[in-house]
């Protein structure tokens, strides 16, 4: 639904940067799965949002990526407990 969306816009004008000039463009570009992420992670940069909270939010993705195995990272994240970190998410998004 994603790319049917986003080829029904770049038919109707200048909406993409000149880079993406087709649908086979779009499809290598843009899915749900990375474009959400990596829009939120360079809008969080964009708004001078600390390494360490765009980390902490960000965590939930080296958990799943890690497939059932522990999942790496910093040893001082690793024991935090995730339902006590408020903040980072608070400052996070409001800062969107």
């Amino acid at each position: 639904m994603l790319h049917d969306y986003l080829t029904s816009l770049h038919d109707e004008g200048n909406v993409f940067p000149a880079e993406i000039k087709d649908t086979e463009d779009i499809n290598e570009r843009f899915s749900v799965y990375r474009s959400l992420r990596r829009a939120s992670d360079t809008r969080a940069m964009n708004m001078k949002v600390s390494a360490n909270d765009i980390d902490i939010v960000n965590r939930w993705k080296r958990i799943e990526g890690a497939k059932g195995r522990k999942a790496a990272g910093p040893m001082r994240q690793h024991y935090a407990e995730l339902s006590l970190l408020v903040q980072p998410f608070i400052r996070y998004t409001k800062a969107m």
